[in-house]
């Protein structure tokens, strides 16, 4: 498509990316768990303190001040942030190498992309689900539920760092969200240096063999059995998703 982007390539709901979810799910379970717990739980335990990260004029509770709010969903988007930034050597080496690939082919189409592509498949279609929906992943809401305020907060946080991904600020579109930009604008260099190290090759390439020994057997496909896997997944892909996600079909 013409108006296809580096930083748009995942926002369509084509069979290739709804594979892709489907597959960082299914991966990527433990690591979710594991980096977004600890996160989760400092934001839920923001709102037990009286607290709240709420932006939108319209949705603020009587006689909450704007400046505190926003100083909390900094707050809050910094400590997700840095929980990610430190999950790299947690981080499936297969999901790695996917951010890799993309990174290498889309570079090439489009050069100005280098970051956001990474940024669009990581979060867009990894990270960023699961800090809006944390309860399709069983091990982060085990015996809990989320208040509505704090399952509107995971939305807000999820925002910043989405566009924080992308390298994109706020504009007026959403305009309350623009308090938000200097945390981007600050943090884009850190965050696109984590990208280049999940990305980087010669450190790939030993989370790969060490990821390949944990692996108790090795089985290869053939490419005929390998077009019926496709073609039965592009046309149960709904159910095939629903499946991994909740461990029976609907």
């Amino acid at each position: 498509s013409k108006k296809t982007t580096g930083g748009t390539l995942f926002r369509g709901t084509e069979v290739h990316t709804k594979l892709l979810s489907v597959y960082n799910k299914s991966v990527g379970k433990k690591y979710l768990s594991k980096t977004l717990k600890k996160p989760i739980r400092y934001l839920a335990q923001l709102y037990s303190d009286g607290k709240s990260v709420e932006v939108d004029p319209i949705k603020m509770n009587s006689g909450a001040k704007m400046s505190d709010n926003v100083s909390n969903l900094v707050e809050a988007s910094t400590v997700f942030l840095n929980s990610i930034i430190g999950s790299l050597e947690s981080c499936p080496g297969s999901l790695r190498d996917i951010c890799r690939h993309l990174q290498q082919e889309a570079s090439a189409k489009f050069p100005e992309s280098k970051h956001s592509v990474v940024g669009g498949f990581f979060f867009l279609r990894f990270l960023c689900p699961a800090i809006v929906s944390p309860p399709k992943l069983s091990s982060l809401a085990k015996k809990e539920h989320l208040a509505v305020d704090v399952a509107r907060g995971l939305v807000l946080v999820s925002k910043v760092l989405q566009n924080l991904a992308n390298g994109i600020e706020f504009g007026s579109k959403e305009h309350h969200m623009v308090a938000l930009n200097p945390f981007i604008v600050q943090n884009i260099p850190t965050l696109q240096a984590f990208f280049d190290a999940l990305t980087n090759e010669e450190d790939l390439r030993c989370t790969l063999v060490r990821d390949s020994k944990k692996k108790q057997t090795q089985m290869t496909i053939p490419r005929e059995a390998m077009n019926v896997i496709h073609l039965t997944l592009s046309t149960h892909i709904n159910a095939v998703a629903m499946i991994l996600e909740t461990g029976h079909p609907r």
